[in-house]
């Protein structure tokens, strides 16, 4: 028999997940078990027909404000699979919509009333609770309530509310809340605090992770199972192959403490697949799945499952997400699903051009660019190159017993960034110069028609005019400028140097910045704080 305590929300053991949980929010009682959630446009304020509360200056939402709420109703439906159902205003329905006169600079709340009754020993006989959500009316173009658009605040409330509405609570509430670091809304739009990404127009991965933990199974995750035989010629399908599945990750969100990768498994072959077992490398904690189930862990490698899906169709994709812990931010690696081993993507991009020349030698500059879509822990390329290397600029280089040369980043603890490209030189001795071949990074091979780019296609920042074997009066009359004091005991290692901007200099060649130096920041901007401020007329905000 069940008393209140039944109906209280127990936390999950995730503290990011119990952050956003309000747990006088009673489960499971509020949404029904067939995963479907109905929602109503109130004409009338049902609050007071069924509660016997009045919001002040009620009113019906505008068209507008109706546009929003049905996007972002769509949006909880997708995110979660469960069903939102619009209904007739006059129907009963678990979530109301409406606006009301909020005053003092408050932009929405949501009421979440609930009664019940009990035999007279504790043990409850019928419960009823239902969400409230109200939109300000008493000043609507000072917050855009009036036309809740995304990137406005109207918006932003609207969705903040109906977190509220689903059972969300503000992370800095009660006993357990989220760091500073993470209180923002990049990471949870129940946040009092703009984050670096501005307004959220969708909730963020702290609430999907919550939400999943809130909301019951809901009736649109789940696709029926498909008949694996051919219904043409009566045959099974065949075998999948590594060629069946076609793997892509990303690090899609970064803060101090952690990260987000996402991956998405794609059924490439033309015939439908048993729903995913994915395995893969990863060499820092797994601290959350979303979109899937954590099966299994053995050192490094990491097992989730698709729990949701029985066949993945042709052209279908499981799409799931991981939160890592620490600062080193990985992609994972090394994927396998079902047990067949997926084929990685080159983790890097390799650009090499000569770009001084004389009658005995050359140099030669290699750009190594990340795009793996994280963090690429101390980079190391190998290559074949028949000359050799006699002098190598911004790494550190060995020959192995196989002929191969290996160059490695010598910065120590290097960690390469999604995008950033480490740049180094060699010298070698040759009338006949080459470029690196069959070049393997971190042990994955590329093909070697990738690393015939020119650098000033790539880079578009420099132009080295070799002068190596230039008498003093041969100096371009751009550069005589310089004075002839630079013109005395040139030898192969000097070369002129123009910047595309006409500034020009010489110097010891070459000249190389440290490997991160080609990034370019994204602009800075500045990001105010605001909140969502309170009431004080028990109204949850």
């Amino acid at each position: 028999m069940a008393t209140l305590s039944d109906y209280q929300t127990p936390l999950s053991g995730d503290s990011s997940v119990d952050a956003l949980i309000n747990t006088s929010w009673l489960r499971p009682q509020p949404w029904p078990d067939d995963g479907t959630i109905t929602w109503s446009i109130m004409q009338t304020d049902a609050m007071a027909d069924l509660y016997g509360h009045n919001a002040p200056g009620y009113a019906p939402m505008n068209a507008s404000q109706i546009d929003a709420t049905r996007q972002l109703m769509e949006h909880v439906e997708a995110l979660t699979g469960v069903d939102c159902v619009e209904v007739a205003p006059s129907s009963e329905a678990e979530i109301f919509f409406g606006t009301c006169d909020l005053q003092d600079n408050t932009v929405g709340v949501a009421y979440t009333p609930w009664k019940y009754w009990h035999d007279g020993n504790g043990t409850i006989t019928n419960f009823q609770t239902d969400a409230f959500l109200y939109l300000d009316n008493s000043d609507p173009g000072r917050f855009s309530t009036d036309a809740p658009t995304p990137g406005t605040w109207g918006y932003t409330a609207l969705l903040h509310e109906i977190g509220h509405a689903l059972g969300l609570k503000h992370p800095f509430e009660g006993d357990v809340t989220l760091s500073d670091a993470l209180d923002t809304m990049d990471n949870t739009v129940m946040s009092y605090t703009v984050g670096s990404e501005g307004l959220p127009t969708e909730f963020q991965e702290l609430d999907a992770a919550a939400l999943d933990y809130l909301l019951p199974e809901g009736t649109l995750a789940t696709e029926p199972a498909a008949d694996t035989t051919d219904t043409t010629t009566g045959t099974a399908t065949p075998e999948p192959t590594a060629d069946s599945f076609a793997v892509s990750a990303a690090v899609t969100k970064e803060w101090g403490s952690g990260y987000k990768a996402e991956i998405v498994v794609t059924n490439t072959s033309d015939h439908a697949a048993e729903a995913p077992t994915v395995s893969f490398d990863l060499p820092v904690e797994v601290a959350a799945v979303w979109g899937a189930d954590l099966v299994g862990q053995d050192g490094h490698t990491w097992t989730v499952r698709d729990d949701d899906t029985d066949m993945l169709q042709p052209g279908e994709s499981m799409r799931f997400a991981i939160k890592g812990a620490g600062d080193y931010h990985p992609v994972p690696t090394d994927f396998s699903v079902n047990g067949i081993t997926v084929p990685d993507a080159a983790p890097v991009e390799v650009a090499s051009a000569v770009t001084s020349q004389w009658s005995s030698g050359y140099v030669a500059e290699v750009l190594v660019t990340n795009t793996t879509g994280g963090d690429l822990l101390t980079p190391e390329l190998s290559f074949t190159l028949p000359e050799g290397i006699d002098t190598l600029w911004n790494g550190t280089a060995t020959l192995g017993a196989d002929g191969r040369w290996t160059v490695a980043d010598d910065t120590a603890g290097a960690v390469l960034k999604d995008g950033e490209t480490w740049r180094f030189a060699y010298k070698a001795y040759t009338d006949q110069p080459t470029l690196p071949q069959d070049i393997a990074v971190n042990g994955t091979s590329l093909d070697d028609a990738d690393t015939a780019l020119a650098i000033a296609d790539l880079l578009d920042q420099e132009i080295v005019i070799d002068v190596s074997q230039m008498h003093t009066t041969d100096v371009p009359p751009a550069l005589a400028h310089l004075g002839a004091g630079h013109g005395a005991g040139w030898d192969e290692d000097l070369a002129w140097e123009m910047d595309m901007d006409g500034a020009f200099a010489v110097s010891e060649r070459p000249t190389l910045p440290a490997f991160d130096a080609f990034v370019l920041p994204e602009p800075a901007e500045e990001v105010s704080s605001a909140r969502l401020l309170p009431v004080d007329d028990g109204f949850l905000v």
